[in-house]
């Protein structure tokens, strides 16, 4: 599947790993795939994202927020087992450690979308991190019940 908007480059990666090397603070080298945005059920408003994203630094990065031009609102959320009931929690960040990969799976870890005023099938995603990258990341639509 397709994620980033543009592709990166090989000499990219070069510099990216040159000013690490050098000391330098440029934004992290965390690559997003398998971004995807499941299909409206008819009559709803609300669908769910998900996404594996690598953090290929030295250091964590923390996720901090989501947002698309067509989306009233995006949370971060987690499931989990509560009691015998599983249920959603939003969170406010999320840290990738260093060298990891984190999945956003059914489940799991994903973004909540709320208000969606349309969805083609592509949805343009801009993830917001602590050092203030701001990625634009291409989530492509996946029909109901597919994962």
């Amino acid at each position: 599947m397709r994620s980033e908007k543009n592709s990166i480059r090989l000499p990219t990666l070069l510099v990216s790993g040159l000013l690490l090397a050098g000391g330098c603070s440029p934004a992290p080298d965390v690559l997003i795939d398998n971004a995807r945005v499941r299909a409206l059920i008819p009559g709803q408003d609300k669908t769910v994202a998900y996404m594996d994203v690598h953090n290929r630094t030295g250091s964590a990065v923390t996720l901090t927020g989501a947002r698309a031009d067509t989306v009233r609102a995006m949370e971060i959320h987690t499931t989990r087992m509560d009691d015998g009931v599983m249920r959603m929690r939003r969170l406010k960040t999320v840290e990738i450690p260093a060298g990891e990969t984190l999945r956003f799976e059914p489940g799991g870890r994903h973004l909540m979308l709320f208000g969606v005023r349309s969805l083609d099938t592509e949805l343009p995603v801009q993830l917001e991190f602590t050092d203030g990258t701001v990625r634009e990341i291409i989530f492509e639509r996946i029909a109901v019940g597919a994962q």
